[in-house]
Order: structure tokens, then C-alpha cells, then sequence
């Protein structure tokens, strides 16, 4: 039988909500483990990303690092003697020495060092420098040169903060030009030759605007110049002109990769495919779809990011009937859902008010073992969340703990989230202290601690508060005068100065 045979003839009338309530697995039958919800009080926080730990310095520490890293920054020679720096590079400490930088010059010069260390930067930190360091690149590599000399992985590190903008760097329509500028000037006045890499990042630049023509000419410009493209070009330029509608020229760019070695694969066409969705082409992307399936080989036969693709597009727009059949498609393809996927539809299904079908999808999901139970109602609890429907979403979760199935972080916070949006702050104190305050995020934290301090709600302010600063969460600085304010006025200065202390570092030099 089909993975996902027979969803479209689910039609029980019954809201999906009273479903999940009365279908909910007995624990006792379940192969998963969830925590005891008695472990669940200890408050901490908990990161999903599997990334290098960021050390956490003192204030002292931090100030002590950024004076000799700007001592070591003045020497004209190349910053070879720079600190032994701790990594990777802490946002407070890059902070603390672009603020501190006397000159444009050693804040680029405190930016070639940082990424050319081992510990690659994080994409927070490269928008963090990509404000300080963009705005006065131009000029400052026209009129005052570095006083050493910029190699093509200098170039490499510079193009990497276009693809990291922040709000004070060069704005979005400004952006494409900014690159294209950077790309001749680093071989009219550095006679430094561009590599694919930096070819790449303007193509991509110009990729999310409508300059169709640019982008054809840039490629054009890496064959005359004998740099050659690779799969990232290719990926890029076909999904940019499908976008921009420019279809020939799509399929023309897929029929020349074969002349700079490249063969045209899953990605390519799953990108050519993204491309007409985009720009509404819906007849075209199935045709594509089509050719994928049974014409084009087994190199470019679609996957789980195709079908996510064809069916994002089918639940933007309503045809949620269209969605569950290409997901018998995709089943009958043998292609799996993964959670992607699965968010996707079930979010389509919130939104467009079909509730009836869910359960339906779950039970498919669970049975064929994809998926666990508790990522499957965790997810329905997020979709609710994200779409109003915060009430539904706690009936749920309230008969999930009662048959002993957790909640994963995305869906605890976005439960929560919905609350605040709501205003009902009480009612996310009460869950927290009922539940306990495992994989919360800091900008619930902020948003809880800042409503219940408009509220007047005293206790539970103070009590939130002590708990913030207990470990140390960093405050959304949108919320801290109202957080302050509100602390100052029950009376709580020393907690209020120490909630200050943790605002969040703004990323946003100058705002």
C-alpha cells in the first residue's frame, strides 16, 4: 500500500484538536521515552544547534583582550601578533573592540584576522562586522589603502559580508552594486584576479533581484575570463532567472553546464523548479516534476526537497487537496517526508482551516515509523501556535502530558510565544512554574518578564526576574526599559540594575 494512500479520502468531520484528544496513543504501548514531567522544573536553557561552545568572558576579561588586540592592530605590519584569542570569537568581545576601534582601518584589519582564524565566524558575527566594516569599505580602499597587501583571501572575507548585510550596511537595492564595485576594484587597483568564490557571491547578490540581464552578464564575464563556474554558479544563476520569469534562459544555462564539466543533477533541477514556484509558473514546475520523475535519469530524480518545493507553494496558496495528493506522490516514489515537509503541510492545514485532515497524516506518519508521536503532535502544537489557535494548541499539550508524551523546544516555545502575543502573561507564568523552564528561549523570557511588569503582576515579575539573572539570560534590549521601569517601581533597584547588566548585545552598531 502507498505510504500516504487513502489521506485524501480522510474526511472525518471531527476538528483535529478533539481528534488528537481522544486518538492520543496510551504511553503504555509507546516504543519512545520522554522525560518524567517531575524532571522538568530545572531551570535552564537549552541550545538546539550542536555548535563550538562561545566562551563566556568577564567584562574585565573582555576589556583587557580588546586593548591588546588594538595595540597589536596599530603596527603596520600584518597582525601576526595578535593575542592568543579565545574561540570561537564571543559577540561582546568583537563588539567591544569594533566600538573601541580609533579607525575604520584596524576594525578591516581586526576582520581579515578573524576570519582567517580556525574557528570559522558565525553568521551573527559576520552580520555584526558586515555593519561596522561595509559602510566605509568603499572609501576606504579608493582613498586610504591598507598600508599590506590584500590577497585573494582578503577579497574572499570581504565578499562574504555581502552575503551577511546587516541594517546599517549597505541596504538591499545598494547591495548589488556594492559588490559589483568591489569585484572590478580588487583587479583595476589590487591586480588581484577573482575566483569562482567571489564571482559566485555577486552572482548571488544580483540572483535576488530582477536584473536578469546582469546576471546573464556576469557569467559571461567568468568564461572571458577564463574562471571557471562550478555547481554553486550554476545552482544560483538557474534559480535566479526562474524567478525572474526568465525561463529560456534558465534551461539554456542547464544545456551549456555540460561544456565547463558539470552535469546537471537533482539540485539543479530542484532549484529550476524552486525558481517557478517562485515567480507562480505552477504548470511549468509540474511539467519539470514530470521530466524528473521519468525522463531525466537517476541523477536528477527529485527528492524530499523537490516535493517540499512543489507542495510549500500548493499550501501558500490554498490547494491544500493538490498538496496531499503530491504527497501520495512523493510515497508512491518511496521518498520519504522529513520534518520540513511536515511542518509545511501541517502548517497549510492550520491555516486553511482544514483540521479534519491532520490525524489523518499523523496516523500515516507514526504507523510507517518516520516519525515519532511526539514529533508529530509537537509539531501540530506549533502549527496551532503560529496560527492563532493557542487555545487548541494548550487542550492539546495538556492531554499529552496526561498520556506522558513531551513537547520538543520549537513547540514549547512557540506555544509560549502565541501566549505572549496574546497578552496573557499569567497563563505562561502559571505553565512555566507547572511545567517547568527547559528549552525556553531568551526572547520569551524577555517579552514574559516585560508583560508581566506592565501588568503590575509584582510577584511573579520579581520572582521571573530573579530567576533571568539566576542564569544569566540575555535580555532583548527592546524589552529592558520596560523590564527596568517596571522593576524600579516595586521597589527592586539592585535587581533591576543587574537585569540592565544582560541586556542583549545589539548587533546593530549606532541604533
Amino acid at each position: 500500500m502507498c505510504q500516504f494512500e487513502g489521506l485524501k479520502e480522510y474526511l472525518n468531520p471531527l476538528c483535529v484538536v478533539q481528534l488528537c484528544i481522544h486518538t492520543l496513543p496510551n504511553p503504555s504501548n509507546l516504543t519512545l521515552t520522554t522525560p518524567d514531567r517531575r524532571h522538568l522544573t530545572s531551570f535552564t536553557t537549552v541550545k538546539l544547534r550542536s555548535t563550538p561552545m562561545t566562551p563566556r568572558l568577564s567584562p574585565s576579561a573582555i576589556s583587557s583582550l580588546t586593548s591588546q588586540i588594538l595595540r597589536s592592530l596599530q603596527s603596520p605590519s600584518p597582525p601576526s601578533r595578535l593575542p592568543s584569542l579565545p574561540l570561537p570569537l564571543s559577540t561582546p568581545l568583537i563588539l567591544s573592540v569594533l566600538r573601541s576601534s580609533p579607525s575604520p582601518l584596524l576594525s578591516l584589519r581586526f576582520y581579515l584576522h578573524a576570519f582567517s582564524l580556525p574557528s570559522p565566524l558565525s553568521p551573527h558575527s559576520l552580520s555584526l562586522f558586515s555593519s561596522h566594516v561595509l559602510p566605509s569599505l568603499p572609501s576606504l580602499l579608493l582613498h586610504s589603502p591598507p598600508p599590506f597587501p590584500l590577497s585573494i583571501s582578503s577579497f574572499r572575507a570581504l565578499f562574504s559580508l555581502c552575503l551577511h548585510p546587516s541594517s546599517s550596511s549597505p541596504t538591499s537595492p545598494s547591495l548589488p552594486s556594492f559588490s559589483l564595485n568591489l569585484l572590478h576594484l580588487m583587479q583595476s587597483e589590487f591586480n588581484c584576479k577573482p575566483d569562482t568564490f567571489c564571482y559566485n557571491t555577486v552572482i548571488r547578490v544580483f540572483a535576488e533581484t530582477d536584473q536578469a540581464e546582469m546576471l546573464l552578464s556576469l557569467f559571461q564575464e567568468m568564461c572571458r575570463k577564463h574562471i571557471s563556474p562550478n555547481m554553486v554558479t550554476f545552482v544560483t544563476l538557474v534559480k535566479g532567472l526562474a524567478q525572474m520569469g526568465k525561463v529560456e534562459s534558465a534551461r539554456a544555462v542547464i544545456s551549456d553546464m555540460a561544456l565547463f564539466g558539470c552535469t546537471p543533477n537533482t539540485v539543479v533541477y530542484t532549484s529550476f523548479l524552486d525558481g517557478l514556484c517562485y515567480s507562480g509558473n505552477m504548470d511549468l514546475a509540474m511539467e519539470v516534476l514530470g521530466q524528473m520523475e521519468h525522463e531525466l535519469g537517476k541523477e536528477c530524480e527529485p527528492n524530499v526537497v523537490t516535493y517540499t518545493c512543489m507542495i510549500k507553494f500548493l499550501c501558500e496558496n490554498g490547494r491544500m487537496e493538490d498538496a496531499l495528493t503530491m504527497l501520495d506522490r512523493m510515497g508512491k516514489r518511496g521518498v520519504l517526508p522529513n520534518r520540513v515537509l511536515v511542518r509545511t503541510i501541517l502548517n497549510g492545514f492550520c491555516i486553511d482551516q482544514h483540521s479534519n485532515k491532520v490525524q489523518g497524516l499523523v496516523d500515516s506518519l507514526v504507523s510507517k515509523g518516520g516519525f515519532s508521536v511526539r514529533e508529530c503532535y509537537s509539531l501540530i502544537v506549533t502549527c496551532f501556535s503560529k496560527t492563532g489557535r493557542v487555545d487548541e494548541a494548550k487542550i492539546l499539550v495538556k492531554r499529552m502530558f496526561k498520556n506522558g508524551i513531551g513537547l520538543d523546544a520549537l513547540a514549547v516555545n512557540s506555544l509560549l510565544r502565541g501566549l505572549c502575543e496574546e497578552r496573557r502573561f499569567l497563563d505562561v507564568y502559571c505553565w512555566l512554574q507547572e511545567n517547568g523552564y527547559v528549552y525556553v528561549d531568551s526572547d520569551v523570557y524577555s517579552c514574559l518578564l516585560a508583560g508581566l511588569c506592565k501588568e503590575k503582576s509584582i510577584k511573579e515579575s520579581v520572582d521571573l526576574g530573579r530567576r533571568v539573572v539566576e542564569i544569566s539570560i540575555r535580555v532583548e534590549n527592546r524589552y529592558v526599559d520596560c523590564i527596568i521601569e517596571g522593576l524600579q517601581s516595586f521597589g527592586e533597584f539592585e535587581l533591576a540594575n543587574r537585569i540592565e547588566g544582560l541586556k542583549e548585545i545589539d548587533l546593530i552598531l549606532g541604533s
